[in-house]
């Protein structure tokens, strides 16, 4: 189990985190270059699924690591 100061911590990191992939996602739309725009897409997708693990283990009360 995680203490208070832990889960806190985890929630500022998923603020932070969900802040990063909007600012990706803004600069994906905005940026001309194609490869450019691919690499932006795949580091959203990245951010959102790392972002969607924690945000699951903390709403579930699972341990982080299986």
């Amino acid at each position: 189990m995680i203490s208070t100061k832990e889960l806190l911590d985890l929630e500022s990191y998923l603020r932070f985190q969900r802040t990063h992939i909007q600012t990706l996602e803004y600069l994906h739309h905005t940026v001309r270059d194609t490869e450019s725009k691919q690499y932006l897409l795949d580091l959203v997708k990245k951010n959102q699924n790392q972002f969607s693990t924690i945000s699951k283990h903390i709403n579930a009360g699972q341990p982080m690591y299986p």
